[in-house]
């Protein structure tokens, strides 16, 4: 089966890092054109959207903990204005 990813949006979460920060990779390279990270670390996630934006792919970046239950709709909801 092949999927097309192209044209699609993804929110990774944890994505400054370990396996979220590899997500974030490989969804850039399958061609979707916006990702959405996560982090606890600004400055650490503000280097991984400058690193990532080499690409085709729209990177944003959002500072986020989501220990916190409304930490996931506020990231998506931000994420949705950066890209409009």
């Amino acid at each position: 089966m092949n999927i097309s990813l192209e044209g699609k949006r993804l929110l990774v979460t944890g994505s400054t890092r370990g396996p979220g920060l590899c997500v974030a990779e490989l969804a850039v390279e399958c061609g979707i054109s916006a990702v959405v990270i996560t982090g606890r670390n600004a400055d650490r996630g503000q280097e991984i959207a400058r690193r990532l934006s080499s690409s085709k792919a729209q990177i944003i970046f959002v500072q986020a903990d989501l220990a916190e239950a409304e930490a996931p709709t506020t990231a998506w909801r931000l994420a949705r204005k950066s890209a409009a």
